[in-house]
């Protein structure tokens, strides 16, 4: 395997840890905002 496909292949993984984090983050937080969201913005968020 080359340096350059490694590295690639290196890359790639950290950018998708940092989605899958990112992701994470916003799982956990989404109930926090759903409080604070108005009924009408929770009802189009839903459907």
């Amino acid at each position: 395997m080359s340096d350059i496909f490694a590295a690639n292949i290196e890359k790639t993984k950290i950018n998708i840890r940092n989605i899958l984090d990112n992701v994470y983050k916003i799982m956990q937080n989404f109930g926090k905002l759903y409080v604070i969201t108005n009924d009408e913005k929770k009802k189009n968020l839903i459907t």
